[in-house]
């Protein structure tokens, strides 16, 4: 048998005395990995500022040392995959552009964002290119044609597509719109300000400046978390190409590409802005 404890102290507040006992060397408790390596689950690490379900596995993604060099944008602020290119938008006041590339990197044109003069991200909506800053947006066609604009809610930062609505980061929440720009009235409220959203098919990614967390549709952060410090200095947009995570960086000017399937089976909580998450203790025997 294993004492258990309510908190281990290890970070998220103060230690408890012991809660209870528990026979942890069961056969419902095994487990074994895609390496045959096989673990038994000894309890879990819960701290009392955030809960979140147990998981068996914390996907952590890699760097596919894949990335290419934006020389041609001033300030990388957003980005965009239309399913062929990427858009690369550049925040520069005044004079907002964006920036089309193949998906190998070479430059191919570029055009002036109407309406604007400091814009904050970018998005393709299956159809034109979004782009925001603050309260307003403007859609522009693939070959730059002025489509639309109108005003929505202040403080807009980031912007992303699930395929059926729009979604833009503001003051502290997510906010859903029709294309349109029509408030559905869901509402998801996060922890902390991205500077960039992505949606992967099924998951919302939202980054900050070094790393991409992964939140789930309705908005719960799932434990899921990819460094980008050794890549990128001041990441200010991400994009789902179809198969990777992509990253526009406004010190390096170029976009690194990142793989979100390789998986670890960890032994610790983790941490998301101050706030620690319940993840379960393995422990390996074989």
């Amino acid at each position: 048998m294993i004492e258990t404890v309510e908190d281990l102290g290890s970070g998220g507040g103060s230690s408890a005395p012991i809660d209870s006992f528990e026979v942890f060397n069961r056969y419902d408790l095994l487990f074994t990995d895609s390496n045959d390596a096989t673990w038994l689950k000894t309890g879990t690490i819960e701290t009392d500022v955030l809960s979140y379900p147990l998981a068996k596995s914390f996907v952590l993604g890699s760097y596919t040392n894949v990335s290419f060099s934006t020389p041609q944008v001033p300030a990388p602020r957003g980005l965009a995959w239309d399913g062929v290119h990427f858009w690369v938008l550049s925040g520069v006041t005044s004079d907002p552009k964006l920036y089309k590339y193949d998906a190998a990197g070479a430059s191919i044109d570029n055009f002036a964002v109407q309406s604007l003069s400091s814009a904050t991200d970018v998005v393709f909506d299956g159809v034109d290119l979004v782009v925001i800053q603050s309260n307003y947006w403007v859609r522009h066609t693939l070959a730059g044609v002025y489509v639309a604009s109108g005003s929505m809610d202040s403080g807009a930062s980031a912007i992303t597509f699930d395929g059926t609505y729009l979604w833009v980061f503001n003051s502290n929440s997510m906010v859903q719109y029709n294309l349109d720009f029509t408030k559905t009235g869901v509402t998801i409220d996060i922890t902390f300000g991205p500077t960039g959203m992505a949606w992967d098919g099924s998951n919302f990614w939202l980054c900050d400046r070094y790393y991409a967390y992964q939140y789930t549709a309705n908005g719960v952060f799932t434990g899921s978390k990819i460094d980008i410090r050794n890549e990128a200095t001041d990441v200010e947009g991400i994009v789902w190409d179809g198969v990777n995570l992509v990253t526009t960086d406004e010190n390096t000017k170029y976009l690194y590409k990142y793989d979100c399937t390789s998986t670890r089976y960890v032994g610790h909580p983790t941490v998301e802005y101050g706030g620690e998450v319940s993840l379960p203790v393995y422990v390996r025997i074989k």
